[in-house]
């Protein structure tokens, strides 16, 4: 395993220890050592999550019964990195979805409440458990490029798509997704307008019919809580 990943697997365990340690540690116990050290330790943090012995991984066509969560984990990172399994999966005793590495990004749906006050990204457990590896390996994760790459798919197969908060007019920097209306000349939307181009007569708009907003961004970005809870929410009111 690489010390890069031994630290994110810290971090995954206990991201407030893991920000203090590395301030007190680094300058006395290079990362290597100090990842070596405490990985043992903190690997059993599954527990704290409610995971239980024995671990499963499972590949293509077989698995493998593991008694301790390090060494599950370095199995499961050695399987996906061997390149020879298009889906590696990581369960616990009663089939929990602990890790996940897929052939595929995991599809993301979305769904508005019924007063319309509330949007809901979601992805399922296997969806989640992809997520959670990811967050592991990708240097990128919960980066606004991240973050678009990971909805892409969902926008182009929707009438979701995203809002420029100056466009609304809303005093924020989260994340915001929205409904919009057809092309107009004139500006009507309900929330604002985009500017959709000029054909030099007119300026054309697309009216903002509903918006919504990942208030909690400062805190942890909106991938953060698909894969951990499985459940995005965005809201109206911003």
């Amino acid at each position: 395993m690489t010390e890069e990943l031994k630290i994110s697997l810290l971090r995954w365990f206990d991201a407030d220890q893991w920000r203090q340690e590395v301030a007190e540690h680094n300058t006395v116990l290079g990362h290597k050592e100090w990842a070596e050290h405490k990985l043992e330790a903190l690997s059993h943090g599954l527990f704290r999550f409610g995971y239980t012995a024995p671990y499963v991984l499972a590949f293509d066509g077989g698995y493998e019964e593991y008694n301790y969560s390090t060494e599950a984990l370095l199995a499961f990172y050695a399987a996906v990195d061997s390149g020879k399994w298009k889906s590696v999966r990581l369960l616990d005793s009663v089939n929990h979805l602990i890790l996940a590495q897929e052939p595929q990004d995991p599809p993301i749906t979305w769904v508005v409440s019924e007063d319309r006050k509330k949007l809901f990204l979601r992805v399922d457990p296997v969806g989640g458990a992809a997520l959670r590896w990811q967050r592991l390996t990708d240097p990128n994760w919960g980066s606004l490029t991240y973050e678009a790459d990971m909805l892409a798919q969902m926008i182009a197969n929707s009438e979701l798509d995203w809002v420029n908060p100056q466009d609304t007019g809303d005093l924020t920097d989260a994340p915001m997704l929205g409904l919009y209306g057809p092309t107009d000349t004139k500006k009507t939307g309900a929330y604002g307008d985009r500017w959709s181009g000029a054909d030099g007569i007119n300026d054309y708009y697309d009216p903002i019919l509903e918006r919504w907003a990942f208030m909690d961004y400062q805190v942890r970005s909106f991938m953060d809580d698909l894969a951990d809870r499985g459940v995005a929410t965005f809201v109206s009111e911003c």
